[in-house]
């Protein structure tokens, strides 16, 4: 509306010079000397850098891993461990004297009675087993309960 005596604004942007561009933000104070640097910043030097890459690149981790690499490492993630054998056992030594705490002359011997008609009689031998052979024996019944 241009009859109001209002003066009317101007949509297009007004010739001159361009806006001046923010203020740089203020580097860290230098610090006094004699103090302790270590966990400081690096100054950030205003000179240019040297162009060697031998310099700008160091301790760099190389991202190139082979592939065989990576497919081992996923298997081993994925398969169970393998169980080790246990190491070999040695052979258990004599058992002890089951006779230690007996009298020998004391002892009751029973002999069976194995008569049959028209056979003649049996003549039976005890054989004598060595005395690991009970503990043995005890270990393997307790084995099978289990």
């Amino acid at each position: 509306m241009m009859g109001c005596g209002e003066p009317e604004l101007e949509s297009a942007a007004v010739p001159g010079p361009p806006p001046e561009p923010p203020a740089p933000e203020p580097r860290a104070p230098v610090p006094e000397p004699g103090l302790d640097l270590s966990l400081s910043p690096l100054p950030e030097s205003s000179e240019p850098r040297d162009g060697s890459p031998g310099r700008r690149f160091r301790n760099l981790v190389s991202l190139q891993v082979p592939e065989e690499q990576v497919l081992n490492a996923a298997l081993r993630e994925r398969l169970p461990p393998q169980a080790r054998a246990p190491p070999p056992k040695e052979p258990p030594g004599p058992g002890p004297d089951m006779t230690v705490l007996c009298d020998p002359d004391s002892l009751c011997y029973e002999s069976p009675h194995l008569t049959v008609d028209g056979l003649p009689p049996l003549r039976l031998q005890a054989r004598t087993r060595p005395p690991e052979d009970t503990f043995l024996m005890h270990r393997t019944l307790r084995r099978w309960e289990a």
